[in-house]
């Protein structure tokens, strides 16, 4: 995949957000959507049908995180292809879509799932 077209970019910047939660430690649990589809500027419906079909494909792989009251928050990382898909990019390709990121790793904050209450 060369992560050109609209799409594929999308998908590099999903991918490589993920990757950078991983390489950094900041969210040993990976991502929940929200945080994806902010980090990437992603549209959540989009986002939705993509991360099914991304798990398929091993590209992410994903778990509940219980939360209180017996609830879970969904959070994603990267998978083995994620990975290898990153580590294959060439560096100004890397460093094109890190410059198309809305936030960085580093700069996420942690966003509960806004569909999963958290008590009251």
């Amino acid at each position: 995949m060369s992560f050109n077209g609209k799409h594929n970019r999308v998908v590099g910047r999903c991918l490589v957000l993920l990757y950078d939660c991983q390489q950094s430690g900041i969210f040993p649990h990976g991502l929940n959507l929200t945080q994806i589809q902010r980090g990437a500027d992603v549209g959540s419906d989009y986002l939705m049908n993509k991360v099914t079909k991304w798990r398929e494909w091993d590209y992410v792989v994903g778990k509940p995180i219980p939360m209180s009251q017996g609830r879970a928050r969904w959070c994603y990382r990267i998978g083995a292809q994620g990975i290898k898909l990153i580590e294959s990019l060439p560096i100004e390709v890397l460093s094109d879509i890190r410059m198309e990121l809305a936030v960085s790793i580093v700069d996420l904050p942690d966003v509960p799932d806004p569909r999963i209450r958290v008590g009251r």
